[in-house]
């Protein structure tokens, strides 16, 4: 069996948007695990879900045992072939860029002018 394609799915805009992110215009830290799920998952297609809809989330929403049992979202999973998805580059150029949590994680522009008068 060939494997056409792996998809993989985050509700995180800003973590996204970092994995679109080219690793040197990010602080040490974030830029090093970019690079790392860059280099790893280079072939992969990257994918966003929303929080509402993804299976992950079902147990953190304080669900009793009776509501995970019913919950066909925990046991099947996300209708993902109905579902309008957007793929990270569309993320970055929407309201993420302007997010303070994915800003803040970019290295700072500094411009340095040097003035030399020989006399």
């Amino acid at each position: 069996m060939q494997i056409e394609s792996v998809q993989l799915w985050s509700d995180s805009t800003i973590a996204l948007a970092w994995i679109n992110t080219p690793p040197n215009q990010l602080k040490t830290f974030v830029g090093n695990r970019v690079s790392q799920i860059q280099q790893l998952f280079k072939d992969f297609q990257w994918k966003h879900i929303s929080s509402d809809v993804n299976s992950a989330d079902v147990l953190s929403r304080g669900q009793d045992v009776k509501e995970i049992a019913a919950n066909d979202l925990w046991w099947k999973g996300p209708d993902l072939q109905n579902m309008d998805v957007a793929t990270p580059n569309s993320l970055r150029v929407s309201n993420t860029v302007s997010d303070q949590c994915f800003t803040n994680k970019l290295k700072s522009i500094s411009k340095v002018t040097l003035r030399l008068n020989i006399d």
